[in-house]
């Protein structure tokens, strides 16, 4: 990695790590702190990364794709940041551009989790059933703490919805906050 984009120190990384984890809560906070980051270390990609991410998550769908095409010059092959441009394509409705760079990712990281589900998401909307639901039963595999959920991914796939449904709730039982479980209880209510 080029000096430019190392990061300087520890108080960087534990910056960066705050950033990320705000990313969920505050996009907005997140950006700020990518901002200030950036004074400090201009090159960080993991700044810039998270500076994208805010600014999609916030509607700023623009800028958003202007900094994250830049990275996916810059790192054609990181794989973050493939997702992350492909979130963006799909957010500003180049479908087909989004699931050609989710299909990229996955090929450079087979176990990237969010890339399966985003490349369901993607699927999905472009009216591909089969294919979305295999990507989505893919990210259950690979984020799930509990392997019984992938056997109610497969109930629900054969309209099994009542023995889906009892795994889940058996799962929901030992672990209530386990969101693979209650988004995949949501599915099934739908």
């Amino acid at each position: 990695m080029p000096d430019s984009v190392r990061e300087p120190s520890a108080d960087i990384a534990v910056a960066l790590q705050h950033a990320a984890e705000l990313l969920s809560t505050d996009p907005t906070l997140a950006q700020q702190q990518a901002e200030e980051i950036l004074k400090v270390a201009p090159g960080s990609l993991g700044a810039r990364h998270i500076l994208a991410a805010s600014r999609r998550m916030q509607g700023h769908l623009d800028a958003a794709l202007t900094i994250i095409e830049k990275l996916a010059r810059d790192y054609p092959d990181a794989v973050d940041v493939l997702h992350e441009h492909a979130m963006t394509l799909g957010a500003v409705g180049q479908g087909d551009k989004s699931v050609a760079l989710l299909r990229r990712t996955l090929e450079l990281d087979p176990a990237h989790a969010g890339a399966w589900r985003t490349l369901g998401d993607q699927l999905a909307v472009a009216g591909d059933a089969e294919g979305s639901q295999d990507a989505y039963e893919k990210h259950l595999q690979l984020s799930t703490r509990h392997p019984e959920l992938i056997e109610a991914a497969a109930h629900l796939r054969k309209r099994e919805l009542a023995k889906a449904e009892q795994v889940c709730r058996d799962v929901l039982k030992k672990d209530p906050v386990d969101i693979v479980a209650i988004r995949l209880l949501a599915s099934i209510g739908l």
